[in-house]
């Protein structure tokens, strides 16, 4: 179990473990989606998601040619931009390209539910979780630190001493926590939901749903309404009108007393989000920084520093507080930090 109150931030290589694509090949896959052209032969339009399409013209039947020019936009631009959030962050003042591109994002995260190491068949009540799948990811390594001190009758207290912030719209966390919880500890799986409920998880953006309204991977039978769900998810900007959920993140940066970064790019947004109006206390920080160049990790590095409180004057300076491992993916931060994480 942790000994101290740590908050994980999670970003898109942690799901990237169970099968997830990462930013860049989400905005790609979102793009094919959306094309959509008129053949020349038959005059006939084809679409490369005639489902998708066919909720966009129930959803908008008077505005269709209007939404059709911003899913062509949409496919014009999207490669060019480092996500989806960047490329409806662009166009925050278009009203339709955002109505597009979240329902996009709906559909398309479902999909990857779907498709993922953590997915479950539901036309058998009886089918469950295959953890041999996930076993060398860091969903697995996080129960493994979580569960060994915790007995039966105080599993409710099992997550206490962590926090989540997961900038990802799936739910990969919470799926495999409603599992896990069942197979570790023998209990129900209504128990087990109402434990995952009481978690401090934070989704800075948004998610797809709430599991027990929209499964895991969607429904089996019925197509779930993507453009109705998608007022689930916000942009950047409507993030920062908001503020809410931006005050509880700057909270539960004060309150924690180590760190973990788990699969974050550390984009400028999402950095811009962690950061609190008033400097944190010292504290460790831990993370990976898969991908990240020696000098780009120095400039990481520093921006995580600038968001705490200076060291006492007596003291020597020194950024040790922030380990962030170059070639360290999410599970293998798990083994080279174990005692540290687990450090009262």
């Amino acid at each position: 179990m942790f000994k101290r109150r740590t908050l994980f931030i999670v970003g898109a290589g942690a799901s990237q473990e169970v099968g997830f694509p990462l930013g860049a090949t989400l905005a790609r896959s979102i793009g094919q989606r959306l094309v959509h052209q008129t053949d020349e032969a038959t005059r006939r339009s084809i679409y490369a998601d005639p489902k998708f399409y066919q909720q966009l013209r129930r959803t908008y039947p008077n505005e269709i040619n209007e939404y059709f020019a911003a899913a062509r936009r949409i496919t014009e631009g999207i490669q060019l931009a480092n996500s989806i959030d960047d490329f409806l962050n662009i166009h925050s003042a278009d009203d339709r390209i955002k109505s597009v591109g979240k329902a996009a994002i709906v559909r398309s995260i479902l999909e990857a539910e779907r498709a993922s190491n953590l997915f479950v068949d539901q036309s058998n009540i009886y089918n469950k979780l295959d953890f041999s799948n996930v076993e060398g990811t860091w969903f697995v390594k996080l129960m493994r630190v979580l569960g060994p001190d915790i007995p039966l009758k105080y599993v409710e207290a099992l997550f206490d001493q962590v926090m989540f912030i997961v900038f990802n719209y799936d739910r990969c966390l919470e799926h495999f926590l409603i599992h896990a919880l069942q197979a570790l500890y023998g209990i129900s799986a209504d128990a087990a939901n109402k434990i995952v409920g009481r978690i401090s998880i934070v989704h800075p953006y948004g998610a797809v749903g709430e599991l027990d309204r929209v499964p895991f991977g969607g429904p089996d039978v019925n197509e779930p309404n993507y453009f109705e769900l998608a007022s689930r998810i916000r942009t950047y900007t409507e993030q920062i009108e908001d503020g809410d959920i931006v005050e509880t993140m700057h909270e539960m940066m004060q309150i924690a007393q180590c760190v973990v970064f788990l699969g974050l790019s550390f984009g400028e947004q999402n950095m811009d989000l962690l950061k609190p109006k008033a400097q944190i206390e010292r504290k460790p920080v831990f993370g990976t920084a898969y991908g990240l160049s020696k000098s780009d990790r120095e400039v990481v590095t520093s921006r995580i520093m600038r968001m705490m409180k200076p060291p006492p004057p007596a003291t020597v300076y020194t950024d040790s507080l922030v380990q962030l491992g170059i070639d360290v993916k999410c599970a293998r931060l798990f083994d080279e930090y174990a005692r540290s994480l687990s450090a009262a």
